[in-house]
């Protein structure tokens, strides 16, 4: 189960953090339906939390997914977007 869970994590991580499927994303035209679905695969917690309830059913699960993705996004992602040259 921790496996799982940190694999989930993973892919999110990967989704939200992988620049050609960003730099695609702005691209897509200035619809609703389309700003929803950037929305969603730009934001760390809320691609975590959907994968993990898509994948487990159990919200507490995806709930804490959730929680521990937004401490990292918190404290280690200002790090990790900090350009270095």
């Amino acid at each position: 189960m921790t496996e799982t869970l940190i694999s989930i994590w993973l892919l999110s991580w990967f989704i939200t953090r992988f620049e050609p499927l960003q730099m695609t994303l702005e691209h897509l035209p200035n619809k609703l339906l389309w700003n929803l679905f950037k929305l969603l695969t730009s934001c760390l917690k809320c691609v975590s939390f959907w994968i993990t309830l898509c994948y487990t059913g159990n919200i507490i699960l995806a709930s804490g997914i959730a929680f521990v993705s937004f401490w990292y996004d918190k404290f280690i992602g200002p790090i990790e977007r900090k350009v270095r040259l």
